[in-house]
């Protein structure tokens, strides 16, 4: 687990962490433990749900992803750790260059996206498509792929809008606003979900999570139990907010710790 940590804090957005719980505990109870042991504060995220099936029924256990969800490793994580990182070094190579076996102008054109740049690449891609020939035919399947990568994003977007966390919200819809270029019907979609989190509405829904946020961090760095006061206090000081129900959730998973 600490070695995970470690992966999640220096690869950070680069590495998505998933910890799952499989020992019986309840979520409420997986979470007091990691925030007794100081393992919350990262990008790390923890599920009581199996995404993926690996071999073996020993723990600890771990399964490696590709960026398209394919399987690159499984196994036990303390015995393998050179080849993870081996296989991580591999994998952003990948992502940074282009798929190996894509023609050179397609490879080109994903390492536009890699960069954040989806706007480029959806040019590059559409101009491509247009020239016909073997690298047009590739160029439509990159294509087709690059919006359903996309419309994830932009769903995973709205998503947040609606359930929290608004700030990761506002900075992904910023960075596809930002990025767009030309592909007028994403800046639309991520301009749209801006204007929603700037109205009048969503000021106190904003406020309040900035608030539990440096409160969350102060409690990753400390425990749980050094916020306990201002935690008491933020369900009615902001009544009715996303972050009011979050603070409410922390004070049961304090009980818990406290069982």
């Amino acid at each position: 687990m600490p070695a995970s940590i470690a992966l999640a804090e220096e690869f950070g957005d680069d590495l998505a962490v998933l910890f799952v719980e499989r020992q019986g505990a309840t979520s409420q109870e997986a979470e007091a433990f990691a925030y007794g042991k100081k393992w919350m504060g990262t990008t790390a995220m923890w599920t009581k749900e199996v995404p993926v099936r690996v071999p073996g029924n020993t723990l600890p256990r771990f399964a490696l992803l590709s960026a398209e969800g394919e399987l690159l490793l499984s196994g036990n994580p303390l015995a393998m750790k050179k080849q993870i990182e081996e296989a991580l070094e591999n994998e952003f190579d990948a992502v940074k260059k282009g798929p190996p076996d894509a023609p050179k102008a397609i490879a080109k054109a994903w390492v536009s996206y890699a960069k954040g740049d989806v706007g480029k690449a959806f040019a590059e891609f559409t101009e491509l498509v247009a020239g016909g020939g073997e690298d047009g035919a590739a160029a439509a399947e990159a294509l087709a792929d690059l919006r359903n990568r996309v419309d994830r994003r932009l769903k995973r977007i709205a998503w947040m809008v609606e359930n929290g966390p608004l700030l990761e919200a506002k900075d992904q819809a910023e960075a596809l606003a930002s990025k767009a270029g030309d592909w007028t019907e994403v800046a639309d979609a991520a301009k749209a979900q801006l204007e929603t989190l700037s109205g009048d509405a969503f000021q106190a829904e904003v406020a309040a999570e900035k608030e539990l946020v440096k409160l969350e961090e102060k409690a990753a760095k400390k425990g749980l139990e050094k916020i306990e006061k201002n935690l008491a206090k933020f369900p009615e000081k902001h009544a009715g907010t996303l972050a009011a129900k979050r603070a409410q959730h922390l004070l049961a998973v304090l009980e818990t710790m406290a069982d």
